[in-house]
């Protein structure tokens, strides 16, 4: 961490750090140095291997006197000398041995290495000379052969994958081998400081320190040769993957269709599948077998009986035994079983193949073939990968099964049970790597495919393009959406009935409109039977639309069956309003308590009926406030019609008047209101009603009938005859009474009258009383 208080101070250090520790050891060690991608080794002259051979001959004969020499030194004399036991003089004879068999690796290494620069020559060389050359075979191709050089280059890629990483471990060796070379060279040293250096003690110390050293440095050279090694493996399988790839391209352009050659695989196929169908039938048989023997081992077991060790044992062995046998039958017959739909699939490919060979297939149909390949390989992955980890575990289970042989004492019919259940998971063991070949070969003869495929559409045509597309429509027109009574509902049957249904919703609005002014002009119906059955026909053109849009599509009306419980959940829970307001719409325009025009009163509002919808009814007040009111509000609550069988309605104006006012005048005068009026009905008459005899006034009431046909129509009229009746009663010099009280005092002695001074304030006058008259 860098010292924040003193920078200079901390990047000092950080530099002689690097210059005395970090460069010395990539100088040294080439191959420590980071790089972004491995790269091949370049080649070296064969006089500096000889040198190297020769070199690395002169260490092992060497260091073989030196194992004599310490050998030798084995003895208690020597152990005597040095102070120590015997036990640690074979310590340097183990590292001097562990030396001389770097060295070996390192002349194998070097032998290798020779090796592979004599193949890469070669390589290059047949890659200069081209396809003709490493093809011994003339045009035109069968499928065979380029499936032969199709796996070639398949384990070339693998190869240089596998150099690739040995190149990125070998490099992480390198820095470990370092670490352990610099840990060697600073005990050297601090052995060389050491009072003890003189002493037997310390020339022993020394003698290891040095053949750890040398130990350290032979292993960092034998890393540095492997290194170089895999950088030649990796330029040879790059050199055999760019000559597969020549192959491969030419192969591409020579192929040729063979009927003969079709068949003689579907043949091989067929000759396949009836192996397989008889070893099921005989893992069948097997297997009922061992079941039987795994039932009958199971009841041989008797908990009742007194406990016996041996016969405990042998009882327990074989049962695992038959256990694992019948495991091992279960298995293998769902591993054929699967081999034999592989086969299928396999068949399938490779009609497959000599279709697209035969370049008649449509690119949308090949497209539709890519995407199946694609699904076959991962679900081939994933059956691998789970197939690899039961491999895995059968592995374990015969390591843990070994070890209960290596026990001391083991009965011999314990052993032989024992014995027997190795076999068994031997048995699944090997069955288990079958089947995982089989589907590591069908995954490959799908990736062929797909490669093949995926070449063809990067380059087809525009035609081509076109019925890719086209293709890609027709995927998603008739793609299923569900399955009702064997009659698939997809996108495409659900878009036609859509359009349908919006064509026949925009024709029903029309038509009812057109009906609506029919019915006006030429039957003469009224407007509040023109309403509903306008209305009434409305839905039942749009119950038909919906039919019709079904049936126009094969769309069976069963699918939307499921509607009707969906209904009737929701009645139940939360629909119960909506349904009610729903069949309250239909009861109002069939018994028609109210009609569009109506002047009703709910409540407090008084408005006028405007439409009487579905669930809801608008209903405009004298405020021109449109409220909607619930269909159901209107059978649930009592509801004032004021229009129901007719527009006139009885209006009302009540007047005061001061108490001796001249009751007949009054009469008169109010109904002389009456008649200035124009909108106020003859027939019948106006008339007036002495009401009351009120705290305040004399109380009449002036009744009259009018028309209605605004909402505002009965709120006028009543307005207009109070500003008649006001300038009447002016005439007359009749007073309109107003609330007032009369106030009487007792005068029949003098009234008191007190000034209180306020609590807490200067204090004022003394009460005087006062006298009125």
């Amino acid at each position: 961490m860098i010292n924040q208080k003193n920078p200079a101070g901390s990047f000092l250090i950080f530099l002689l750090f690097f210059f005395m520790v970090v460069q010395p050891v990539l100088a040294a060690f080439p191959g420590l140095a980071p790089e972004t991608k491995p790269q091949a080794a370049a080649p070296v002259t064969v006089e500096t291997l000889a040198l190297r051979t020769t070199a690395i001959q002169q260490k092992i004969k060497v260091i073989g006197d030196r194992i004599g020499a310490a050998k030798n030194m084995e003895n208690e004399a020597t152990a005597n000398r040095f102070a120590m036991s015997l036990e640690d003089l074979t310590l340097r004879t183990t590292v001097l041995r562990e030396t001389e068999i770097i060295y070996q690796r390192q002349l194998a290494a070097l032998t290798k290495q020779e090796s592979l620069q004599n193949e890469l020559i070669i390589l290059d060389e047949n890659g200069a000379q081209g396809t003709d050359k490493t093809i011994s075979q003339r045009p035109p191709y069968s499928l065979n052969v380029y499936d032969y050089y199709f796996e070639q280059l398949a384990n070339s890629t693998r190869q240089i994958e596998v150099a690739a990483q040995a190149l990125t471990v070998g490099k992480k060796l390198l820095l470990e081998a370092n670490e352990t070379l610099l840990g060697a060279e600073k005990k050297l040293r601090a052995l060389a400081e050491t009072t003890q250096k003189d002493t037997a003690a310390g020339e022993w110390q020394k003698l290891l320190a040095d053949d750890g050293k040398e130990l350290a440095q032979a292993r960092i050279d034998l890393l540095l040769l492997n290194a170089d090694n895999y950088g030649l493996e990796l330029k040879r399988a790059e050199l055999k993957r760019n000559i597969d790839q020549q192959n491969i391209s030419w192969l591409k352009e020579n192929l040729t269709f063979s009927e003969e050659e079709l068949a003689g695989h579907l043949e091989s196929i067929d000759a396949r599948r009836d192996e397989l169908e008889q070893r099921i039938d005989k893992l069948l048989f097997e297997q009922n077998i061992a079941e039987n023997k795994w039932l009958a081992a199971q009841r041989q077991v008797d908990p009742t009986q007194p406990p016996d060790e041996r016969k405990s044992a042998i009882d327990t062995a074989y049962l695992q035994a038959r256990e694992a046998w019948r495991e091992t039958y279960l298995q293998v017959i769902s591993h054929n079983s699967s081999m034999l739909q592989l086969l299928n699939r396999e068949a399938q490919l490779w009609q497959r193949r000599y279709a697209y060979l035969k370049k008649e297939t449509p690119a949308g149909e090949l497209k539709n073939w890519r995407n199946e390949a694609r699904v076959e390989i991962e679900a081939l992955g994933r059956t691998m990968a789970l197939q690899q980890s039961l491999q895995n575990n059968v592995q374990a289970k015969i390591a843990a099964t070994k070890l209960q042989l290596s026990k001391e004492n083991i009965d011999p019919e314990v052993n032989s049970h024992i014995e027997s259940t190795i076999q068994a998971l031997s048995k699944l063991g090997e069955r288990n790597f079958e089947y995982l070949s089989v589907l590591q070969g069908a995954s490959e003869l799908n990736q062929r495919l797909l490669l093949a495929i995926d070449e063809h559409l990067q380059e087809f045509n525009l035609g081509e393009q076109v019925d890719v597309v086209m293709a890609t429509i027709k995927g998603v027109w008739t793609y299923e959406l569900f399955v009702v009574d064997t009659q698939g509902v997809t996108i495409g049957k659900t878009c036609i009935a859509l359009i349908i249904l919006i064509v026949g919703i925009m024709f029903a609005g029309f038509f009812t409109r057109w009906l609506h002014r029919r019915m006006l002009l030429r039957l003469k119906m009224g407007v509040h039977a023109t309403a509903i059955t306008e209305k009434l026909t409305y839905y039942i053109t749009l119950l038909m639309v919906i039919f019709i849009a079904m049936r126009s599509v094969n769309i069976p009306m069963t699918a939307f069956a499921f509607l009707g419980g969906a209904v009737a959940i929701g009645a139940g829970f939360g629909a119960q309003k909506l349904i009610n307001n729903f069949i309250s719409g239909f009861i109002l325009m069939v018994e028609q308590p109210i009609r569009v025009g109506d002047l009703v009163q709910m409540d407090t509002y008084l408005g006028r009926i405007e439409d009487i919808g579905v669930r809801s009814t608008k209903v405009l007040t004298f405020d021109n406030v449109q409220l909607l009111v619930p269909n159901s509000y209107f059978l649930e609550n009592n509801i004032i019609n004021w229009t129901h069988n007719d527009n006139m309605v009885r209006a009302r104006v009540t007047v005061g008047v001061v108490y001796g006012s001249a009751t007949k005048l009054v009469k008169k005068q109010l109904l002389e209101a009456a008649a200035e009026h124009g909108e106020i009905l003859k027939d019948p008459e106006p008339f007036v009603l002495f009401e009351d005899f009120g705290d305040n006034s004399l109380v009449f009431t002036l009744y009259f009938w009018i028309l209605v046909a605004r909402v505002m129509d009965k709120k006028r009229i009543e307005s207009d005859i109070r500003f008649i009746v006001e300038k009447l009663f002016q005439d007359e010099n009749l007073v309109i009474a107003f609330p007032q009280r009369d106030v009487h005092l007792d005068s029949s002695r003098p009234l008191e009258i007190k000034i209180i001074k306020e609590e807490g304030g200067e204090s004022g006058s003394d009460q005087q009383p006062c006298e009125s008259a």
